[in-house]
Order: C-alpha cells, then structure tokens, then sequence
C-alpha cells in the first residue's frame, strides 16, 4: 500500500527505508543504481526520497492519516495509539533515518540531515561514515 491509501508520510519512509538498503546491496555487488532507476510508471526510489524532502524540511506540511483508505489505521486511532492519530502534525525528524540511508546515493542529503539534527546521533553518524567509505571503495 502506497501513501494514496494510507496517507501517512509515516508509511512512505517505512516503505523507502528497505528499498534504499537493498538499492544499497545491489550496487556494491553489482554496480547496478536501482535508487535513479525509473520504471515504466517513471517513478523511482530517488524521486520518491525527493517528494519526501519539503515535508522532513518542515517546508510543507501534513496532517497524518487524514484520508485513509485503511480500516485498521481507523482502528489503530481508536484504540488511542500514539503513532496513529488521526489528522497529527508528519514529526519529520522521523525522516531521519531514511534520508540517512539515501545520502549513500545522494551525498547532498547532508545538508538537510544537518538542519534536522545537529547533533547528530552516534548511530546515524555512524551510517553517515559507512556512506562515504561505501561511496569511496566503489569510485
């Protein structure tokens, strides 16, 4: 399910973060760059990282849920979990990490993850120094 049906930026990260890691994977294996691939629908993991971009930024705005399509995130409102409210503010420092595993591929990233976290995490900067000595060893 795509962010049309469940119209949560929250499932948009969750569904990028895994595609970035195997896009990772298979480009130093193969040297294949399936993050700029575009398929017959022109769509891509790295236009779909860059759609996200203006909402992690804080430059647009979006209220989580809101028209769902989704029986079970109604559900999951109901029940009052936190991460499911209906019409709640995107947190987008939930974007960090995605944009982390992205910067692999798209080094200008770091100046967006900057202004997101300045004092970045250890475990995000440490991601950030695997994706240099990745990008390193295969340039």
């Amino acid at each position: 399910m795509g962010f049309a049906e469940r119209d949560a930026l929250h499932y948009q990260l969750y569904n990028l973060e895994p595609l970035i890691k195997l896009a990772v994977i298979i480009q130093r294996a193969t040297g294949k760059d399936y993050y700029h691939y575009v398929g017959t629908n022109k769509a891509s993991i790295a236009h779909c990282v860059e759609w996200t971009v203006p909402f992690i930024t804080g430059e647009l705005q979006h209220a989580e849920y809101v028209h769902s399509k989704v029986p079970f995130d109604r559900q999951r409102a109901a029940i009052k979990e936190s991460a499911y409210k209906i019409g709640a503010d995107f947190n987008p420092q939930a974007g960090l990490y995605m944009l982390t595993l992205a910067e692999y591929f798209q080094p200008s990233l770091h100046k967006v993850i900057l202004t997101l976290q300045p004092e970045i995490h250890r475990g995000i900067a440490f991601i950030q120094v695997l994706n240099k000595v990745r990008r390193n060893v295969h340039t």
